[in-house]
This record gives structure tokens, C-alpha cells and sequence, in this order.
């Protein structure tokens, strides 16, 4: 566990106390590229966990997720797919943050899987369902062991949702963010 965590965008202080699967209120940023850090609540940028460089175009709904362990932190940027939806649907992807398993495949519960396995950082591609609630599972891709399974998933009609999956299988911390993001 990190703590609380501060992140910095070029050189401002933008968020504070961010702790561990918390999500914060929207940060505008301009088309370009942007400087960030994420540090320990009250440190320098020196003591970064994370730190790099996003680039971001002028018409771009997109967040950015801290993903992995305090040890090997990195900070993913996600598009969101704004488009319109057909009356009656709503839209969904999964992230994958969970650093110490090789793939995770998402499924509904007893039936297809929902994309290719996903490794560290990765993000499946939008899908379109009907609107409802659902019963989804994730298994380790290589034994199909069940790793978590997430029961009475709401999807909202004409929302956009990311599920995004943090922790670790090792400690027990596996979890899953739903995250209605339009």
C-alpha cells in the first residue's frame, strides 16, 4: 500500500491524498504533452513513484490510472470512446492493472469470453451490450482458475463503463473498479 499520494501536473499540484482504488474528480487538460508525478503525499517530485511525459489530443476524453505496486508503478492513459449509443445499450471495457499475473481472460459468467487475454496495462476494445446487469468472471488466462468474479455488474443504458482491475492475486488485494466514465 502506497498511502496517500499526491500527483503533480507539469510542476502543479493537482491532486492530494489519492489513496489506493480511490478515483478523483476530473482534471482538464489541454491538447499537448504533459509532464506528470505521482509522489507520496507531502514529497518532492524526486521521490515520484511514477513520473513520465502523456501526450494528449486536443479532442480527447481520457483518464489516467495508476497501475502496479509502489515498487514498479506506472501510470496508463485511456481513451474514452464518446460516441453516441443505440437506445437500449450501454458500453464497457476492462483494464488490466494486476502486475503479478501473466493474462486474465474477462468472461460473462458460464459463457464467451469478453476479448483476448489482457496483460499488465492492457485495455480490452469497447463492447456494446444491452443494457442491464450482468455476472462477469476473470480467469487467470493459463489455468482458467477463477480470480475474482464480479456478480450484479450494473451497465447503464447509454453509459460508458470501465472495469478496471487492480491489486494483486499474490496478497489477496484483487479487486475490480467500476467505473461509469460518460
Amino acid at each position: 500500500d502506497a498511502g496517500p499520494l499526491d500527483v503533480y501536473v507539469d510542476g502543479s499540484l493537482v491532486l492530494i491524498g489519492i489513496r489506493f482504488a480511490d478515483t478523483s474528480g476530473n482534471v482538464v487538460l489541454r491538447g499537448g504533452e504533459h509532464t506528470f508525478a505521482v509522489v507520496p503525499t507531502g514529497g518532492a517530485a524526486e521521490a515520484a513513484i511514477a513520473s513520465g511525459t502523456i501526450a494528449i489530443r486536443g479532442d480527447t476524453l481520457a483518464y489516467a490510472a495508476l497501475l502496479g505496486t509502489l515498487d514498479s508503478a506506472s501510470v496508463g492513459l485511456f481513451e474514452v470512446d464518446v460516441r453516441p449509443l443505440d437506445q437500449g445499450t450501454a458500453r464497457f471495457r476492462i483494464i488490466s492493472g494486476v502486475p503479478d499475473v501473466d493474462a486474465i481472460t474477462p468472461i460473462f459468467s458460464g459463457g464467451d469470453a469478453l476479448s483476448e487475454p489482457l496483460g499488465f496495462g492492457d485495455a480490452s476494445q469497447y463492447a456494446s451490450i444491452e443494457a442491464g446487469t450482468y455476472d462477469l468472471d476473470l480467469l487467470e488466462t493459463a489455468s482458467g482458475v477463477p480470480l475474482l468474479t464480479l456478480p450484479q455488474t450494473p451497465f447503464a443504458e447509454g453509459t460508458t463503463t470501465d472495469l478496471i482491475l487492480v491489486g494483486q492475486v499474490s496478497d489477496g488485494s484483487l479487486t475490480a473498479l467500476v467505473e461509469p466514465v460518460q
